[in-house]
């Protein structure tokens, strides 16, 4: 979840702590909504609708701490963003899917450049095992977006709150084995 460093243990435990809290939160309040509706979301094709003031702001807000989150721990993208546009936003699952990938290869992009071109960064990357994962994953792309258009919305937030709650309890298991 949170590499340790030396100089700061205590903080890297209460952020991941917090990373924590947030996964397990998100994944019971989106676990509630379903059980709640007991109804399809959408049908993920309804059009688009520009958000309010108040998305607009929140949204902006919750950026700037994703984007924090995800470059100073690799950890938050999908995990956070998901149950934000699904409850906040409203969005079917299907359409939350996409738009969270769409936010998250942001900050993601730009903290690889940042690793990449700087000495530090280059430390903390094992360019390798990197590749070999990379590969891996494009390959995979295709799959879980073809998986992702077939499932219903339901199905999906089912999956999508089963993964939420089996992330936060592998980093619980992370945090306080180490």
């Amino acid at each position: 979840l949170v590499q340790e460093n030396a100089s700061h243990p205590s903080f890297q435990n209460a952020l991941g702590l917090l990373i924590i809290a947030t996964v397990l939160i998100a994944g019971i309040v989106m676990l509630a909504n379903l059980v709640q509706t007991g109804t399809e979301q959408g049908d993920g094709e309804q059009s688009p609708s520009p958000p309010s003031h108040k998305q607009f702001l929140f949204g902006t807000i919750l950026g700037f701490v994703m984007g924090a989150i995800i470059a100073s721990t690799a950890g938050g993208g999908g995990v956070l963003i998901i149950p934000i546009l699904a409850l906040w936003f409203k969005l079917p699952m299907s359409r939350t899917v996409g738009t969270a990938i769409v936010i998250a290869e942001v900050p993601l992009v730009t903290a690889t450049i940042v690793y990449l071109t700087t000495a530090s960064g280059m430390e903390q990357v094992d360019v390798w095992t990197a590749l070999w994962l990379a590969l891996g994953s494009l390959l995979g792309v295709r799959a879980g977006s073809q998986l992702n258009v077939r499932l219903s919305d339901r199905t999906l937030g089912i999956l999508i709150v089963a993964m939420l709650l089996l992330s936060a309890g592998t980093m619980a298991i992370k945090l306080f084995a180490s």
